[in-house]
């Protein structure tokens, strides 16, 4: 992303090297030689404003008729727009690529795509098909027509176009509770439709030193995809982080709110802000690492697939964690080291599942209180592991447990079980 210039409240994107690399990437990606087709591909270079299907519908509604309309953000932000025609599609080609949204940012490479029709499930802020429903009403800005005034708005005046569309769309209330059943909700694009006030940021407070942009990360991500962690040097303690949707920030406020974290109380809020931009240079935390970091493609995220966002427990803080994907020859002498040298803190007791295959272990270890279950998941989860022969490293995972200790577990699966199942230890 672009750094930003800052001069008396105002702000331009300025173009860099790695910007350039982006795009050359990027377009790697793109078909160079696919034929002319009725449905163009839209590359947003340095997306600095959020993309959804009305800023989409906006700027290319002018040249003719549109059918259908997708969004998503796999390789950087794209866009697919379903024309009526090849000849339309063309003309809409030519006079848009290269060209700006916003002015500074969100430069448009625009090239013919590979499918012959969109497939469209439902109308949202990221996919649309005007086939079967029109448009929703755009609010114009300064008089000018969506379909070319976009193009070199000022980004102030489209952003703020953006939002109240957005708050004609929908105005919902902030969870208070979450239920235990994880909805699978699309990470890989942002719910603009989804703010009103609010949005999927995250404020910690009661940060200490020991915390770092990993730490958060390893505490939220049990909750929702973290996208970015950022600190604040004008607030000392302080962080902002953006979960991958608002779902995620509201769970995470629902479970972690007032929590034990290094000798202080965690608090958590929702920002008014709904996105993190560029993020600076940052500065040098007390450990050394820097003040920020990018999560987005990090693959310990664990709701990036139904099938993985179906598998999340969610519970409250305990002192019990529960922990998998470690190396198959993992002995509890080993793990009980692991987590002496990395926290400091001495388990009160641990078990190793029997393996049920080759591939991994898995088992309950439990602590004397719920700040040390939680000052362990902030320190050891993710965290890689190698087999005592290596090969590759296995990243800790650890989730806390809805057991209250390891010994009433057992008296509990003695009662209920004579042959043991792995799942009734969750």
């Amino acid at each position: 992303m672009a750094k930003v210039a800052r001069v008396e409240g105002d702000f331009t994107p300025v173009a860099s090297e790695l910007d350039y690399q982006d795009e050359v990437a990027l377009k790697r990606k793109i078909a160079g030689n696919t034929p002319p087709n009725h449905i163009l591909l839209l590359t947003v270079i340095n997306p600095f404003y959020p993309i959804s299907v009305n800023i989409v519908y906006s700027i290319c509604k002018s040249f003719g008729k549109i059918l259908r309309i997708v969004v998503f953000r796999k390789n950087g932000v794209q866009s697919m727009v379903e024309f009526e025609s090849v000849e339309v599609a063309e003309k809409a080609k030519t006079d848009l690529d290269d060209k700006e949204i916003y002015t500074g940012c969100c430069r448009l490479k625009v090239e013919f795509a590979k499918p012959m029709r969109l497939n469209v499930v439902r109308n949202n802020s990221d996919t649309w098909d005007y086939t079967k429903e029109s448009a929703p009403e755009m609010v114009e800005s300064n008089g000018s027509q969506p379909g070319s005034g976009l193009l070199g708005f000022p980004p102030t005046d489209v952003v703020k176009q953006e939002f109240i569309e957005t708050e004609q769309i929908s105005a919902p209330a902030i969870a208070i509770a979450y239920p235990a059943t994880v909805e699978f909700y699309d990470p890989m694009s942002m719910k603009y439709d989804d703010y009103s006030e609010y949005g999927s940021v995250v404020m910690a407070y009661n940060l200490n030193k020991m915390m770092t942009p990993d730490g958060l990360f390893n505490l939220l991500c049990m909750y929702g995809n973290v996208w970015k962690v950022k600190f604040l040097k004008s607030k000392k303690g302080c962080a902002m982080v953006q979960m991958g949707d608002r779902q995620g920030a509201e769970r995470c406020l629902a479970y972690l709110q007032g929590v034990p974290l290094f000798n202080d109380t965690l608090q958590l809020g929702i920002s008014k802000q709904p996105f993190l931009g560029d993020m600076g240079r940052g500065f040098e935390l007390p450990d050394g690492t820097n003040s920020w970091k990018d999560f987005s493609n990090s693959k310990n995220n664990r709701f990036l697939t139904p099938a993985m966002a179906n598998k999340n427990r969610l519970n409250f803080p305990s002192k019990v964690l529960h922990f998998f994907n470690m190396p198959p020859d993992l002995t509890e002498e080993r793990l009980e080291l692991f987590v002496m040298n990395t926290t400091k803190i001495t388990l009160v007791d641990i078990t190793v599942f029997p393996n049920k295959s080759e591939k991994c272990s898995s088992g309950l270890m439990e602590f004397e209180s719920i700040a040390d279950a939680i000052t362990c998941v902030v320190l050891c989860n993710n965290v890689p592991m190698h087999s005592v022969d290596n090969g590759p490293p296995f990243f800790i995972k650890l989730c806390f447990s809805s057991v209250s200790s390891i010994a009433v577990a057992e008296r509990e699966y003695e009662k209920r079980y004579l042959k043991y199942e792995k799942t009734d230890w969750l």
